[in-house]
C-alpha cells in the first residue's frame, strides 16, 4: 500500500466522486479508478458504493478513512520536524481541542507566537474530549485541551486560568423556561440532550444534587457533539475595544470600515483576497474560479490592515476549521471580501429591477438566504424594497 494511494482514496472520499477527486489530483479518471480498485483488490474489501449520483464510503471505508488520515498526518509531521528551514523557528505544531471556551486561549496564544516565529503555522483540530484524547495518545497531536476529569499522570499537563459552567438550555416557549432555577427533581423529568462524550463526566450530578440523582436517573433521548465550537468563529470580547465607552463596539467597527474604505481605493470599492493568499499572508492580484459579486467592485489587495490583528488570525485558525465541517469552506479560491464576509454563501436566486424572481411568477427572493443582503441590516432595508414591490403590484 502506497502513501500516494491513500492519497488518492482520500481525495475521493472528500469530493464523493472519480471525475471530481480526479480533477483536483491533476489525474486522468481511468487511472485514479485504477488506483482505487488495486486497493480494494489489495485489503480484499469494497471501500465505496459507487451510484449514478454519488461515490460513497463503504463501513470498511470509513474505517480505512480514519487510519489513512492518521496515516498521512504523522508522515506530514515528520517530514516537516527532518526539513532544513534554515535555523529558523518553523513547521505545524498541532493541537487538538474539546468543547470548551478555553479555546480562546489558544488563539490568543498563536497570535502572539505566529508574530514572533511568522514560520510557525498551527492545525486545531476539534473533536469531543475522547477523540482529542486518543490522537494526543497516539502521537497526532503536540498539545490538547481537554476538559476535567482526564488522567494526567502520563502527560506534561498545566491547568488553564479558565473554566466552564454548565447549564440547561431550553427553548424560549418551553414550560422548563418559565422556572426559576432547576432542581434536582426538575431535572429528573427534563428530556435531555447531552455531550457524546463516552466518559462524560464533566458534571458530577450525584454532587449537585446532594445525593439526589445518579446520571442512570436522568433521561438522556439523544447526544451531541461539539454544540459549542461549531458556532464559534470570532469572539470580540470587552477587553478587546478601545475603552470602556458603550459604544466602544461601534468605535472599532467604524474605525475598520475606515480602513477598508481607504483600502478599497475609496468610491466605495472593497478590498478582496482570495482564502489561499490570505492564509498565506499574500495579497491577491485577482480572481481565480470564484468571482466576487460585490456590485460596486472590489480592489484586490490583502484584508488583514482591515481588522484587528486578533480577527485576522483567528479567522486563519477558524476558515481550516469550518473546512473539515463545510465542504469547500476553505476553497482557497473562494473570496473574502472585508470587512465583512459571511459564513454562509447563500445561492442568488435572481430576480428583476422591480424584485420578481425571473421564471417564477409571485415570488420576490430577498434578503440573505435568497443572496441580496448580508447582514441584519441590509436584510431589513431589502425586505422592505421587496414589500414595497409586492404592495405595488397587489394595487
Amino acid at each position: 500500500m502506497e502513501l500516494r494511494t491513500l492519497r488518492y482514496f482520500l481525495a475521493v472520499a472528500r469530493e464523493e466522486s472519480m471525475t471530481e477527486a480526479a480533477n483536483v489530483l491533476h489525474v486522468t479518471q481511468p487511472t485514479l479508478s485504477r488506483q482505487i480498485a488495486e486497493l480494494e483488490r489489495e485489503l480484499g474489501c469494497t471501500l465505496f458504493d459507487r451510484t449514478n449520483r454519488a461515490t460513497v464510503l463503504t463501513e470498511d471505508g470509513m474505517r480505512l478513512r480514519q487510519r489513512a488520515e492518521e496515516i498521512l498526518s504523522l508522515v506530514d509531521q515528520t517530514q516537516d520536524e527532518l526539513a532544513d528551514h534554515g535555523g529558523s523557528l518553523s513547521g505545524t505544531i498541532r493541537i487538538g481541542a474539546g468543547e470548551t471556551r478555553a479555546v480562546h486561549l489558544l488563539t490568543d496564544a498563536f497570535v502572539e507566537m505566529h508574530r514572533v516565529h511568522p514560520g510557525v503555522a498551527i492545525e486545531l483540530f476539534t473533536g469531543n474530549a475522547d477523540t482529542v484524547e486518543e490522537r494526543l495518545e497516539r502521537g497526532l497531536l503536540d498539545f490538547a485541551l481537554v476538559i476535567e476529569p482526564v488522567n494526567v499522570d502520563k502527560y506534561e499537563w498545566l491547568r488553564m486560568p479558565e473554566s466552564d459552567h454548565s447549564g440547561v438550555a431550553v427553548g424560549a416557549g418551553s414550560e422548563w423556561a418559565r422556572l426559576d432555577a432547576v432542581t434536582p427533581e426538575v431535572l429528573a423529568r427534563m428530556p435531555l440532550l447531552v455531550s457524546s462524550r463516552t466518559s462524560n463526566r464533566t458534571v458530577d450530578i450525584g454532587a449537585w444534587s446532594g445525593g439526589v440523582l445518579r446520571r442512570e436517573d436522568l433521561d438522556v433521548v439523544g447526544t451531541f457533539d461539539l454544540i459549542g465550537n461549531a458556532a464559534l468563529l470570532v469572539n470580540i470580547n470587552p477587553q478587546d475595544l478601545p475603552g470602556d465607552d458603550p459604544l466602544a463596539g461601534v468605535d472599532l467597527q467604524r474605525s475598520c470600515e475606515r480602513r477598508a474604505f481607504e483600502i478599497g481605493g475609496g468610491a466605495y470599492r472593497a478590498p478582496a483576497q482570495l482564502v489561499g493568499d490570505f492564509m498565506a499572508h499574500r495579497p491577491s492580484t485577482g480572481a481565480a474560479t470564484v468571482a466576487p459579486t460585490y456590485p460596486r467592485g472590489v480592489t484586490w489587495t490583502e484584508i488583514d490592515p482591515c481588522l484587528p490583528v486578533h480577527v485576522a488570525e483567528t479567522l486563519r485558525l477558524g476558515i481550516p476549521v469550518l473546512g473539515h465541517k463545510l465542504r469547500g469552506y476553505d476553497n482557497p479560491h473562494a473570496v473574502l471580501t472585508a470587512i465583512e464576509s459571511r459564513s454562509s454563501s447563500p445561492v442568488t436566486i435572481v430576480r428583476d429591477s422591480s424584485c420578481h424572481a425571473l421564471g417564477a411568477e409571485g415570488l420576490y427572493p430577498c434578503g440573505e438566504g435568497a443572496g441580496y443582503a448580508g447582514g441584519i441590516m441590509s436584510a431589513a432595508t431589502d425586505g422592505i424594497r421587496c414589500a414595497q414591490a409586492l404592495i405595488a403590484d397587489l394595487r
